[in-house]
């Protein structure tokens, strides 16, 4: 009897012990912040939408391939991707500033304030509505990070 409640409690002991290892809690990996999710990737213009009219495939094709690259010191380079429209072109240059406000729901692109409203590990989705005289405009543009 003596060695079954042995045998019993050695189990008994081992399986918190088990227990108390496999319970430790990890620490999670901080989810990246908005100013990392943009910095430093290259973004492709897949979409820009004026008034409800798609306005992409007016877009010069040797400008469809230009890469966005927004830099963590708030500037923006543009590099002419594979296809440049004039073979003297540089291969990169300056595509002006960029911030965000304090809540980081508004960037401000070398002058013009766009909401923010999609910014993920592949997508930047922004809106910049203008009213003038009474009309208003809203364009919607689209980036995909290659």
């Amino acid at each position: 009897m003596k060695a079954i409640s042995k045998i019993t409690l050695a189990l008994l002991v081992l399986g918190l012990g088990i227990t108390v290892v496999s319970c430790k809690k990890e620490t999670p990996t901080p989810a990246p912040t908005k100013t990392e999710l943009i910095t430093g990737k290259n973004w492709i213009l897949t979409s820009y939408v004026m008034d409800n009219v798609e306005y992409y495939d007016q877009i010069a094709s040797c400008q469809q391939d230009n890469l966005n690259i927004f830099n963590a010191n708030n500037t923006v380079t543009i590099d002419e991707g594979p296809t440049k429209c004039d073979p003297l072109d540089p291969q990169t240059s300056d595509g002006g500033a960029w911030s965000f406000n304090a809540t980081e729901t508004l960037i401000t692109l070398d002058g013009s304030e766009y909401e923010l409203e999609v910014l993920n590990s592949t997508t930047l989705k922004i809106k910049n509505t203008v009213v003038n005289g009474g009309m208003t405009s809203i364009s919607t543009i689209i980036f995909t990070k290659q």
